[in-house]
């Protein structure tokens, strides 16, 4: 049995009571949101969330998903749109194989976005899952 499509990692209060450091660097958001403990987690993003810290640990980064949910509505908060206060739900979902390898990596991995951080998938991605291509034949003739 292969785990769960997506990975609950996180509730509360990221960026709530703790930091949220953001500039405009050539018309992209860059920073990072934290919560106020030193076990909350920490979110670096460059316009997209780009890798998730607790403490020193990375429990996810690109080319995987780093969402973050407004924990009450449940609706998806943009980077540009994180700010004090917010209560986040963090959920990191698995990218498409196709994202995960080598050449890839080189290109959408966390090296990419010039972090030292090496790629470990969050979870495996779901065989049963296919893409709108394999679904549909987009684009294929």
């Amino acid at each position: 049995q292969q785990p769960p499509a997506s990975t609950g990692v996180a509730s509360g209060a990221a960026a709530a009571h703790g930091q949220q450091q953001q500039q405009l660097a050539a018309g992209w958001g860059e920073g990072s949101a934290s919560g106020s403990s030193s076990d909350d987690m920490v979110i670096e993003f460059q316009n997209e969330n780009l890798v998730a810290k607790r403490g020193r640990r990375v429990v996810g980064c690109v080319p995987d998903l780093i969402c973050c949910l407004d924990s009450s509505s449940g609706e998806a908060i943009a980077t540009e749109d994180m700010r004090y206060g917010l209560w986040v739900s963090v959920l990191l979902l698995p990218a498409h194989p196709l994202l995960r390898t080598r050449a890839a990596l080189k290109v959408v991995g966390p090296a990419a976005f010039g972090y030292a951080v090496e790629y470990q998938p969050v979870a495996l991605f779901p065989v049963e899952l296919r893409t709108v291509h394999e679904l549909y034949g987009c684009g294929r003739r």
